[in-house]
């Protein structure tokens, strides 16, 4: 699954080969997170597989994810961790700095592991 269009939220994967985008937009509501947790393993998958270092994250146009779809980025972290140390990429987060959510979550998503997870503005 590298595509999500469902009730409000869009996810997606783009890029080639080990250039790999994820861009999330609209509401990521409760409902979603099955949809999220299948989404990021195959993100995740394929990441491996394309030996990529880094993939980028766009939030700017994500405006509201609840708290259980934002733990289907802690268990994809942890997929990353569970990598051997030469395999694993980093997961490098563009955001809105007018979502006020956006900034405070991802700050103590990078507390939880500062060597894969990085933002940007």
């Amino acid at each position: 699954m590298t595509e999500i269009d469902h009730d409000g939220l869009r996810a997606r994967l783009a890029g080639e080969g080990s250039q790999l985008r994820v861009e999330l937009s609209g509401q990521a509501e409760a409902d979603n997170k099955p949809k999220l947790d299948r989404f990021f393993e195959a993100v995740h998958d394929r990441a491996a597989t394309a030996g990529c270092s880094s993939i980028e994250v766009d939030l700017k146009t994500l405006q509201f994810m609840s708290s259980s779809c934002f733990k289907s980025f802690v268990t994809w972290i942890r997929l990353v961790q569970q990598l051997a140390p030469t395999a694993r990429y980093q997961i490098d987060f563009a955001y809105n700095p007018n979502i006020r959510w956006q900034r405070a979550s991802l700050s103590a998503l990078s507390c939880f592991s500062a060597e894969t997870v990085k933002m940007h503005t």
